[in-house]
This record gives C-alpha cells, structure tokens and sequence, in this order.
C-alpha cells in the first residue's frame, strides 16, 4: 500500500504541481516532462503510441514513480463506434446503455486509457445546440439514471484495476443562449436545482472517480470561479471527494471571462477552488509556484489537490500495476454484436402511414436515393474517437442483401436534382426509400445551427420524389431534432436513423424488413418550426396555459418526448395506483395487450404532475419507466415504482401530495389517475 503522506512530504513544489498538469500528448508533452515529474497525466495519446512505455518511463525512470493518467474522450465507442449518446438514449435500456460503455472501456483500455472524458450528461432544450447529439435528452430524471449505468459500465473492473469515468460538464453547459456553444447561459437557481444538477448528483452517487466543470457560467461567475457550486454544492453538500478536472484549456478562459486580470491571478482562484487538474493550459505549470511563494496559505489547497490525484491513482490500483493488456478484439463480435442491438434499438419510426413499413415483401423493386447510400462517414457521428468510416454498413451494402430488385443512385448535397431522370426512374419502381439528414459534421462542439431544416438540396429532392406519387420512405440521419414538418406530410415513413455506428446499414435494413421492430422512444422534443425552439415536453405551470399562442401557428410538437411507433399496436388496458408509506413510494401497475402479430418492445412511461406545491413545478414530469417484451396477444401487468424522495424534499412529503399520474407510451398520451397523499394515508379523487 503507498503512503501518499509520506509521498506528499518527498514532493517539490514543482513535482506537486506536476501531477496537476494534463498535457495534449499530440502538441505539448515530450518525454523528459514524465522523466521530470512535470506532468501528471496526458490526453489524445494516440493508437500508434506504446502507452506502457509512458508508464514505464514514470516508474523506471521518474524520482517518484508516480503512474500516468492516460483519458480519452470515449463518449460513444472508442474503435467500435456505437449510436451517438441521444440516439442510444432513445433505446431507454439501462442494461444496455451499462453494458455499451463497459465494452467500450475494454477497447480503450487496451490502448492504455484509464481515464475516461464521458458520461457526457448536460441538458438542453435547443437543438441547435452542436452537443445536443452527446447528451441522453431532455430529462433530468431519464438522464439521472443514464448517468448511473454510464458510471457503473465504465468503472467496472478490469484486469484487478478501475478505469475512472468522468461526468461532465458540471454543470449547465446545455443552456447556452440561442443554442451557441461557449455562449453566455442565464437560468434560475430553481432550475439548477430541478433540472441541470441531478444528473450529476447521480452520477457521485453512483460513485463517479472525476468530474469535469463547464465552459460556462452560472449567476455571477464562470463554473471554474463559482465557490457556490464547485465547493459549497458538489465538495460540501454532496461529498464528492474525487478529482475535479478543468475542461480543455478552462482555466485560462477566465481572463476573457473578465473575473481575472490574468493568466495568474486565473491559477489562484482556480486552485483556491479545488480545481485539481488543469487539463492543457498550462496555467497551473506556468504560474502555480509563483502564486503558492505569493500566497503560501495557499500550499495546503495544493496539497488536497495532489492527495486528491494520487488518492484517484490508487484507487484505480495503477500504483501496483499501471500497464495495460488486451482484454478484448478491437472491432471484434462481442462489440460489433453490442453496437448492432443498440442501433436495432436505437432506430425511432415516426411515421407508417397505411402500414408502408416493413417491406415484407423483398422483390420489391426499390429505388434507393440520396446523399447517404454509400456513405459509411455519416454513420459514426461526431465524437467518434478512433473510429474509421470504412469500418461501417453502408445503406446500399446492408440493403442490397435483402433486395434484389433494389436500385441505389447518390445524389450529392451541391448536386443538380435531374427531375426527368428520377421520373423515368421512378416508372418502373414499387417505393422510393430517401436517405436525408445531417452529415456528422453538422454536430459536435461548436458545430451549431442556425436553422433546423433539412440541408443542401434535400427539401427539394423530396418534393420532387413525392410528386411522383409513389410510398416514399425517409430514413434521416441527423446529430439532433430537425424541423420537418414538411416531410412529415409528404413521407408515407419516416425513420429517424440519428448517427447510428458502425452497424447503422446492418440495424437500417432489419428494421425496414420487419426482422427488428422498431422500439425506440424520442428522449428530446421536436419541433415543427424553428419558432418553437426551446421546446421541451416538462415547461412549468403557468397562470393562464388557455393562452399560450402563436398568430402564425400552434404550439404542438411535430413529435413529443416519448413518442415513437412499432409495427403492430400496444393497448394501454388499466392503471392502478398503490402508496407504501413506509418506503415513500409509489407502486403504478399498468396493463397492457400486444395487438399486434409480431413481439414488440413496449416503453411503458409514468409521469406526474404536481398540484398545490409550494414553489413551482413542470406540468409534467417522468417518474418511472419500463421495457417490456410482449409477445403477440400477449396481455402483461408492469409494476413501476416510483420512489418520492428522488421528486420531493421532506417538507413537501409532509405537507401533502395531490398527484396527476397517467401511465402510457408517451408524454402526451396514457391512462390517468388522481391521488392524494397525506399522513402515511392516500386515497384517489
């Protein structure tokens, strides 16, 4: 066992502040910084460096031995590439989503990472936004328990040691102004509260290692300067005692922020703060010493923060074994396997006008067109890691396996749309299956949007493809909701395929021929128009909701939070409600029939609303949700519980609940009861 006591007394200053110091290994470490003890850890190592000779040179070769910490931004996939996080969201399989990010770090850690950037676990109600596509939607209580089996997957034991997750960005990073990344965000300490900080808090329950302030701002000061919430929330209220670590460069962009004059003065309220490690701006190795020789009270602050790093090293169990091994194929089945059921579950059907899906039949005579046939780049998305495009299943590669008569024609985004060539095309063809969307460049960090239409020339592609009067078929790839009401009116189908992965062609064609029936469920709002935006399904109670209007349109989504078809239908039969006081929950049993002639996988979904609170709350709020595979005919009670102290502090508990409570496949459609609840009794009104 390290005494790190005693290792803390061996240290310099300079090595102290060393172990603080996170370097971009591609720009700005050199080997003699590890053989020196000037940095701690590295990122963007690379797949063609030996990361066990880092490690060797910091204990062969290094006064203290100390081990590196390696991180990587695995947020979906490391070489395997897996759905974007909002798509993989829509599956609400927990099991799943824990599962993903375990193999995932198995495929990292083969190549020396064991620190991993993710979960990504902000909210926005923007679609604009670039990094809507990392997040797992727009609610805090969906993504509170996605951020409990992102952290559980990722910290699961591997070879005898710990990989460390990293949620991030604490917090409020979704609320940048006019969904602008690095954009000011202005919200109320109510919902900070309600809305930006659970995920996070359930991810240090979970036992998160690390944790990752935001770019951004909250009240008065930028994260990294917010003694409210870096200390007095996350140190003090919550407990956290892990390592808290500045996003790229973070530190620095205090002085722009206007709260510091300069790169030094930026050190010392980072570091009075237990900011821990300062990842790429140097600040801390450009001026830390100065600012402990000027404020030497400042020395104990440094030596938490060291303690704090070396505490993390050891519990990871690096000290006694830093190197890493293969422990899984890269690119092998088992992943392969994992991201193809996650993109099977992944896929939301929108739309199915007169049962246009599946395409049973597969002498079909398909035409196949767009800007994504053969495009194998769409399908990782932004974030991707070190995954290559030429290791996905293209569209045209998965569907010419299952349609003989299928003809596959590219129609590029700056490309002339050739109507008299399509309509002589179209004369001999049964259904027209359109591939539309976003390429993944359109989202990621700071690859925001203006608009939310369809880009290029695909508005125009589709009208001309539905004045041919034939089944047209959409599958949309996209980073994000988009505006399109229009396809909406003009597709017999609609499948929103996000950015699927290394499978997407594989998942695409089992979905379309009805081998997979599609179960996912929308996790984020969208909207018919741009006009809508934010829009989001939990706004609070306001005093005249009879009012709430547009002159030029109405407020309804195209499509809600939750919403999402499956081939066949569920019936929503009963709902029953039981309160046990002695547990504070709620107990919803809901019954449902399988109509359909084919297994579905049902999202059973319970939400409440809240009457006669003390301060404000959402009109609507989830609480409870389930899978559940229900056979052909099959009739099935699901049993959620919902547990009360995760919605309402003590004083609410006691004071009395009246609840709203509807049970269904969606946020604007179930079976409703009232009850009341007070003195360990509850009755229904």
């Amino acid at each position: 066992m390290v005494d790190l006591s005693a290792l803390l007394k061996r240290m310099t200053l300079k090595q102290k502040i060393g172990q603080l110091t996170f370097l971009d290994f591609k720009n700005q470490a050199t080997y003699e910084d590890i053989r020196e003890g000037r940095v701690g850890g590295f990122l963007n190592v690379g797949l063609d460096r030996d990361v066990n000779e880092l490690q060797r040179i910091a204990m062969e070769e290094s006064e203290l031995k100390i081990p590196l910490l390696i991180g990587e931004d695995v947020i979906h996939g490391f070489q395997t590439i897996y759905p974007i996080p909002i798509a993989e969201s829509c599956s609400w399989n927990l099991g799943l989503i824990e599962k993903n990010c375990h193999l995932a770090k198995l495929e990292a850690y083969n190549r020396g990472v064991n620190l991993i950037f993710a979960p990504m676990i902000d909210i926005t109600h923007d679609p604009r936004w670039g990094r809507i596509m990392e997040t797992c939607g727009e609610d805090p209580y969906l993504t509170s328990q996605i951020a409990k089996a992102k952290v559980k997957g990722i910290q699961k034991e591997v070879d005898g040691k710990t990989v460390a997750a990293c949620p991030k960005h604490f917090t409020g990073y979704g609320a940048v102004e006019a969904g602008l990344d690095y954009n000011t965000t202005d919200y109320s300490f109510h919902r900070l509260e309600k809305l930006y900080l659970p995920p996070f808090k359930a991810a240090v329950d979970e036992g998160a290692f690390s944790m990752m302030s935001a770019f951004t701002t909250f009240n008065d000061q930028p994260i990294a300067s917010s003694k409210f919430l870096l200390e007095e929330i996350l140190r003090k209220k919550w407990g956290f005692d892990g390592v808290l670590i500045s996003d790229w460069a973070q530190i620095e962009q205090l002085v722009p922020h206007g709260v510091a004059k300069d790169k030094e003065e930026a050190c010392r309220k980072a570091i009075e703060l237990g900011i821990d490690i300062d990842l790429t701006s140097k600040v801390y190795s450009d001026y830390l010493e100065k600012v402990i020789n000027e404020f030497p009270e400042l020395e104990k602050k440094l030596d938490e923060a060291v303690l704090r790093v070396l505490k993390l090293k050891v519990r990871m169990g690096l000290f006694e074994n830093p190197y890493t091994k293969p422990v899984i194929e890269p690119l092998g089945e088992e992943l392969r396997k994992a991201a193809k059921e996650t993109a099977d579950e992944s896929i939301v059907l929108l739309k199915n006008e007169s049962d246009v899906l599946p395409l049973s039949d597969t002498s079909e005579k398909l035409l196949v067109v767009g800007p994504y046939v053969f495009d194998q780049d769409v399908h990782l998305g932004s974030w991707a890691c070190k995954g290559e495009p030429e290791t996905s299943v293209s569209v045209k590669a998965a569907l010419a396996e299952k349609f003989q008569n299928a003809r596959f024609l590219e129609i590029k985004p700056n490309d002339q749309i050739d109507r008299n060539q399509l309509k002589e095309i179209c004369q001999d063809i049964d259904k027209i299956i359109v591939t539309l969307g976003e390429p993944r460049e359109y989202s990621g960090e700071n690859h925001n949007r203006q608009f939310l239409d369809l880009p290029f020339n695909q508005n125009e592609l589709v009208n001309v493809l539905s004045s041919f009067k034939k089944p047209l078929i959409a599958l949309v790839f996209a980073g994000r909701p988009l505006a399109i009401a229009d396809l909406a009116k003009k597709a017999s189908g609609i499948l929103w395929c996000w950015h699927l992965g290394v499978e997407a062609g594989s998942s695409i064609a089992d979905v379309l021929t009805g081998e997979v029936n599609p179960s996912a469920k929308l996790t984020q709002t969208f909207p018919k128009t741009l006009g809508q935006v934010p829009i989001y399904y939990n706004r609070y109670q306001t005093g005249r909701p009879e009012l709430l209007s547009y002159v030029d349109g109405d407020l309804e989504p195209l499509y809600p939070f939750g919403f999402g078809l499956h081939y066949g239908c569920v019936r929503y039969e009963q709902t029953e409600t039981e309160y046990l006081a002695a547990t504070e929950q709620l107990i919803v049993k809901v019954r449902l029939e399988n109509e359909g002639k084919t297994p579905i996988k049902e999202i059973v979904q319970v939400y409440f609303c809240s009457r006669y609170n003390r301060k404000l709350r959402p009109a609507k709020e989830l609480c409870g949700f389930q899978k559940v595979l229900l056979e052909p005919g099959q009739r099935k009670t699901v049993k959620i519980a919902i547990e009360l102290k995760e919605h309402f502090d003590c004083d609410e508990l006691k004071n009395g609940l009246t609840l709203e409570i509807t049970a269904g496949p969606n946020s604007q459609e179930g079976l409703k009861q009232t009850m009341q609840i007070k003195g360990g009794q509850a009755w229904l009104i």
